[in-house]
């Protein structure tokens, strides 16, 4: 039985945690719901999949991200330190929406693929290094670059019935070499294994699109 000194002590831990706790569910449900809205926007792309349409929702949602900073900022402050994975489970589904979202823009703006350090550079996470404190986890990282995998996939699809034909060979060469990339990582968390076994459905659907477009001679006309 603890004594009655022991007892407060542990009461005023449980409530500081409590209140920790209270406050990053509701930082993150903030933010949350910004980073939902951005993911909606990029959803809006399938039903504009010609380049300027994709210029302009790319244009669109990098405006939207940077809103997202100053909650981060927030969420940082009460995370204590050295208790970063202790309470990781509330944002790292949400950091994986910001990486996607940064990755998706950073690919059609430049033809390639968003570095870590600069989507924590664009989240304003300056620690990245320090695991101790607040930064952008790698395997958050890892999956959300293959969420936004699995969604040009599918927009190879869009493309087509836009009459974009170009961008399903870019989008299949651009996986094709994340594919590789991968595969020399060794994987360690199963999470981001089992996403990563995705990807090749994602490119298989993007190399079947190809091959109909060679096939009906779609691709000579866009070069034409």
């Amino acid at each position: 039985m603890l004594s009655r000194p022991q007892a407060i002590k542990e009461f005023n831990r449980d409530m500081t945690l409590a209140m920790e706790v209270g406050n990053i569910k509701s930082i993150t449900t903030q933010l949350n719901q910004k980073t939902t809205e951005i993911i909606v926007f990029i959803q809006d792309v399938h039903c504009n999949a010609t380049n300027q349409g994709i210029k302009d929702i790319c244009e669109l949602i990098q405006n939207r991200i940077l809103e997202i900073p100053a909650y981060i900022k927030t969420l940082s402050t009460i995370v204590p330190h050295r208790e970063y994975y202790r309470f990781h489970h509330h944002w790292k589904n949400i950091f994986q929406k910001i990486v996607f979202a940064c990755a998706f823009c950073e690919y059609f703006q430049c033809g390639k693929l968003i570095s870590n350090q600069k989507v924590a550079e664009i989240m304003q996470i300056w620690n990245q290094e320090d695991s101790n404190g607040f930064h952008l986890d790698l395997d958050d990282y890892l999956i959300g670059v293959l969420e936004m995998a699995s969604e040009l996939s599918r927009l190879s699809v869009n493309n087509v019935i836009a009459g974009n034909y170009e961008q399903p060979v870019k989008i299949g060469k651009f996986l094709c070499e994340l594919d590789r990339a991968f595969r020399l990582l060794h994987l360690k968390n199963d999470a981001v294994r089992k996403r990563f076994d995705v990807l090749k459905y994602d490119l298989k659907k993007v190399e079947q699109v190809v091959y109909d477009l060679r096939i009906r001679g779609l691709l000579n006309q866009a070069n034409s």
